[in-house]
């Protein structure tokens, strides 16, 4: 890898100044664009899309069932959220917002918006005010936002948006139970994993 150092770099500088111009869209503060707080909002304004009774006809859609009382198992296990549900899910996302505003956000400004063209050197001691953990445990969460989202449309689960709280540098260590986690974040470290072991056994 060392050999290759240039390489690693560039994905490395790639994958940082993505994920702060995504997170900058979405913790974007203009309602016009397509935000967090607009998903969150459009979930609040149409929140009678989680009702039982539109619930029940998604699952006769999505599943073929025919009648009400083939879906009555799914219903009965449904989770109905309501307004208050959606505020607690803000507070969530309020949390990890003030880590971009503080960290994040100047970083962004600074060395990317509007602009065509940052340097290498810009970008590296930028990226030094940004707590690596911290922006791991933000685009996780807001990763599991979307899916407890998804899951509570259609399959009716409560939203529990949750981030292990297992650093990524003992992940690396946990070489028995990665292959087969079930989590997000330990599946993409046993891949990063598998792929660097081949490279280094080629080269």
């Amino acid at each position: 890898m060392g050999s290759a150092a240039t390489f690693w770099n560039t994905a490395l500088d790639a994958l940082l100044t993505s994920a702060v111009v995504t997170l900058g869209r979405i913790f974007d503060p203009e309602g016009r664009n397509y935000s967090v707080n607009r998903l969150l909002k459009h979930c609040v304004d149409n929140i009678e899309i989680f009702e039982l009774t539109a619930f029940t006809q998604r699952q006769m859609d999505r599943y073929g069932l025919q009648s009400r009382e083939q879906a009555q198992q799914r219903i009965d296990l449904a989770f109905v959220p309501t307004y208050a549900d959606f505020q607690q899910l803000k507070k969530s996302v309020e949390q990890r917002r003030k880590f971009y505003v503080a960290d994040v956000k100047p970083f962004r400004h600074e060395i990317f918006a509007h602009r065509g063209v940052a340097q290498e050197s810009e970008i590296s001691n930028g990226s030094t005010s940004i707590d690596p953990e911290k922006l791991r445990e933000c685009v996780l969460f807001l990763q599991a936002l979307g899916q407890s989202l998804h899951q509570l449309y259609f399959d009716g689960v409560r939203p529990s948006p949750t981030v292990s709280n297992v650093p990524t540098s003992e992940m690396l260590l946990q070489k028995n139970t990665l292959e087969s986690a079930a989590t997000l974040p330990d599946r993409v470290v046993a891949d990063v994993r598998r792929v660097i072991s081949s490279i280094v056994a080629v080269g």
